[in-house]
């Protein structure tokens, strides 16, 4: 604890030097157009996934409250604020909780993927280009293209017939009496991956890469308000 104490204490008047030497005019500008660009990613992926696949005639308006509203409990507890949204969509637009969560994470899995377009690449180019870290070696490499096979797996599977029927056998919302004549409507978590095509993959996916790159400039202006100016290697590398 004495020695952890120090540290701080050390580090704190260096802390606060290096932050009075801040160059505002690069920080700022680049800070709150990233704002700007992270709501509206957030709205046009995970808020348009809830128009898309749960409740189409919800207005853009309402996205804007149901997504933003919830950002100031985020700053305090973030997996509180992700609650609120499949509570408002299952009490106000009685939606399944089950479809919000699949829209959820058919949005988290694409978000994923955007940001791997960017580690992939900065990966490559550390291992057969400049090895700036020698940590990040071909098991990083083997482990991106797992997840690309998964994902790009994961986009056609869904698609088959096999499985849809996988989708409707693993149901836990389905209801005997529910008058539904409509095979397999309500297919639970997996609903969203069983009703999105190719299309809204992409849409998403273009969405994502827009907000990965923002916060790729705005880390970049942040090192570049403080008067440090990073080579190629590291900025491509240390970035992503």
């Amino acid at each position: 604890d004495l020695i952890v104490t120090g540290v701080q204490t050390c580090a704190l008047p260096i802390l606060l030097k290096l932050l009075r030497n801040v160059d505002l005019s690069i920080f700022l500008p680049f800070m709150l157009l990233n704002i700007i660009v992270f709501f509206l990613a957030d709205l046009f992926s995970f808020g348009w996934s809830y128009k898309r696949f749960n409740v189409p005639d919800i207005s853009w308006r309402e996205l804007m409250t149901v997504r933003g509203g919830p950002y100031l409990v985020q700053i305090g507890l973030a997996p509180l604020a992700e609650v609120l949204f499949p509570l408002y969509m299952y009490r106000v637009k009685h939606v399944p909780i089950s479809h919000t969560l699949s829209s959820n994470l058919w949005a988290f899995i694409i978000d994923l993927s955007a940001i791997l377009s960017f580690i992939t690449p900065a990966v490559i180019y550390n291992i057969f280009v400049d090895t700036l870290i020698p940590d990040i070696g071909m098991t990083w490499l083997i482990l991106c293209a797992v997840f690309w096979l998964l994902f790009i797996g994961n986009i056609f599977f869904w698609r088959t017939d096999t499985g849809k029927r996988l989708a409707v056998k693993s149901d836990k919302d389905m209801s005997p009496d529910d008058g539904s004549s409509e095979p397999g409507r309500n297919r639970g978590i997996l609903k969203t991956f069983t009703q999105a095509e190719i299309k809204d993959y992409a849409v998403v996916s273009c969405v994502r890469l827009v907000l990965w790159r923002s916060f790729i400039i705005a880390n970049y202006a942040a090192v570049r308000a403080v008067g440090m100016n990073p080579p190629r290697s590291p900025a491509v590398i240390g970035m992503p």
